[in-house]
């Protein structure tokens, strides 16, 4: 009896997320995150009915993370959770960001240039064209 309460529950639950999913005002994130709360209300839902099959979400999250752990440290050597590596990483990453927004702000710039070419080249027609009327 408290199998089929949990099932309905969380049944309804998964129908409350598929809804929330097809609306499509939601943002980007909200829908991202309408989309994993589903996701995990049907594999708890697996699990309730098939517990030989399917594990909870938070039992799979866990498997995942871990198994994503090994093959990062197998891969590369390190273990991502390693602070000096993480330190590291991060100091990377703010490389690159400050880069990609250096190259971002030349690229406006040339089109500002680019914008600006036009407008002179467009300015001249105008000007040779009233000279040849005079």
């Amino acid at each position: 009896m408290l199998r089929e309460d949990d099932l309905k529950i969380q049944t309804s639950a998964f129908d409350f997320h598929r809804a929330l999913v097809a609306n499509s005002g939601l943002t980007e994130e909200s829908f991202k995150s309408a989309q994993t709360n589903a996701k995990d209300t049907f594999y708890d839902i697996i699990a309730s009915l098939r517990p030989w099959e399917g594990k909870s979400s938070a039992a799979r999250k866990e498997k995942e993370s871990t198994s994503l752990r090994q093959s990062w440290f197998e891969a590369f050597g390190v273990d991502p959770n390693d602070p000096a590596w993480q330190e590291n990483n991060r100091r990377d990453i703010e490389k690159w960001k400050a880069e990609r927004n250096h190259n971002r702000s030349d690229a406006v710039e040339s089109d500002r240039g680019r914008i600006d070419r036009l407008r002179r080249e467009r300015d001249a027609k105008i000007q040779s064209r009233k000279n040849n009327r005079n």
